[in-house]
């Protein structure tokens, strides 16, 4: 599987399942990224992207950037509201 599509179906499972928002463990982001078929070598990396980029909190939201976008969410994908 393309690592963008392992990508973005994380992304989607992880606001799922947790769509209130909530700080998640670094054991379940590399359970997810696991079960969709990455690496380990790879899976470390995706569990350090989501602690440094939200702090492993599903609902973090950065400040607003010149263009109105926003970064949102575990792995904080940018959006436009």
């Amino acid at each position: 599987m393309a690592p963008l599509t392992v990508f973005l179906i994380a992304v989607l499972y992880l606001q799922t399942t947790v769509s209130y928002g909530k700080i998640v463990n670094p054991c379940d982001v590399a359970s997810v990224m696991l079960n969709l078929g990455q690496k380990k070598a790879a899976v470390s990396k995706w569990v350090c992207l989501a602690k440094f980029a939200s702090g492993f909190n599903t609902q973090a939201l950065s400040k607003p950037y010149p263009d109105g976008s926003h970064d949102f969410g575990l792995f904080q994908v940018s959006i436009n509201f």
